[in-house]
């Protein structure tokens, strides 16, 4: 039950919680800095308090007072005094634009799937609302259900908190670096334990980063950012690299990437070979295609297309005694001249110039 009551200069704001347990208080200040909660049904379970220390945190720097009666076996009332003012409106309105005015990469983000396993549905509700106007959304609540949705999905990044039951975010990421399928997924751990020695563990399996809870949202976006941005980066060096060797074995790969290239080097000395054709071949509709690619690469299916015909084209200009025109048909053009005017916008000289 809360009550809530407007007393002269400040807002007054009474929780009970009507379990049978009680809550012990580790420092005896009443600005706590960490409380551990015992339940009646589950006496031995002891949580880590994160919602007291949020709470906490927003009553410090509100220059608000905290106020907690716990007995056991009779529940706890938890009382906060926070301050009233005529600018707190004004205040909320800057704050909000301060976060609409930080710069996210939504066209990063346009296209991305993220997988969120956390066993607080609290959690998993409060991370739904700050990523769902970017990316999609998949959740699940340990880490046998992480591995289960990573395997069907194949999200561009976890992110996971570490102590689970069932199985932990660190077991679980373990399982999805030795999955060749999963290997390739970024991680990113969120835990109310914030000890050295849990950081380095998560850290030294191959998490991408390490966030301890509460977090600043905007940070945590703009980390969700960099590092789909360094996986961009990664994903079109392995392109430009693959453009010469013919081999895609690199694990690093995406494996919509990988399909891609696959079904090109099948196909590219084909004149009729067109986006269709590519989309079909994948079984994705020529949208999502696009949009996926596009956050992958920043580029398109007919771009990537025409970069490997062209490269390959340079490989024979300059290891073969074909003619201009043969060298053209070969990869895939059906018109010198087009060729050569594409051939010199990509690597800035004509095909004679590479010929010699």
């Amino acid at each position: 039950m809360c009550t809530f009551d407007h007393l002269f200069l400040f807002f007054f704001v009474k929780t009970n919680i009507n379990e049978k347990g009680w809550i012990s208080e580790t420092k005896s200040s009443p600005f706590f800095f960490f409380f551990k909660m015992f339940t009646g049904q589950q006496y031995n379970e002891i949580g880590f308090g994160l919602g007291f220390r949020i709470i906490k945190d927003f009553v410090s720097k509100n220059n608000g007072r905290l106020d907690i009666e716990s007995l056991l076996g009779e529940g706890a009332s938890i009382i906060i005094y926070l301050p009233a003012s005529e600018n707190a409106l004004n205040i909320f309105e800057e704050k909000l634009r301060e976060y609409n005015d930080s710069p996210i990469k939504k066209d990063l983000l346009s296209g991305k799937s993220i997988l969120i396993v956390d066993d607080d549905p609290l959690i998993l509700l409060h991370l739904r609302s700050i990523l769902q106007p970017y990316v999609s959304i998949i959740e699940a609540k340990n880490g046998i259900e992480g591995i289960e949705e990573a395997k069907k999905n194949i999200p561009d990044l976890i992110v996971s908190d570490v102590e689970m039951p069932e199985m932990d975010g660190i077991e679980m990421f373990r399982t999805i670096k030795e999955n060749t399928h999963t290997s390739n997924i970024p991680l990113l751990f969120l835990s109310a334990n914030n000890s050295t020695n849990e950081r380095l563990s998560g850290l030294s399996y191959g998490a991408i980063d390490y966030i301890a809870k509460p977090f600043d949202e905007k940070e945590f976006i703009l980390k969700i950012c960099n590092i789909l941005l360094w996986q961009r980066n990664q994903q079109v060096q392995i392109l430009a690299n693959t453009y010469n060797n013919d081999e895609t074995k690199n694990e690093q790969i995406n494996p919509l990437l990988k399909q891609l290239l696959d079904v090109i080097k099948e196909n590219y000395t084909q004149p009729d070979f067109s986006f269709d054709d590519i989309a079909q071949a994948l079984g994705m509709s020529k949208s999502t295609l696009s949009r996926r690619l596009k956050s992958l690469t920043d580029k398109s299916p007919v771009e990537i297309l025409s970069e490997y015909r062209l490269n390959k084209a340079k490989q024979l200009l300059k290891d073969s005694t074909m003619t201009i025109s043969e060298v053209a048909y070969s990869v895939g053009f059906n018109d010198p001249l087009y060729f050569s005017r594409k051939y010199k916008e990509n690597f800035g000289i004509t095909p004679s110039e590479e010929k010699g």
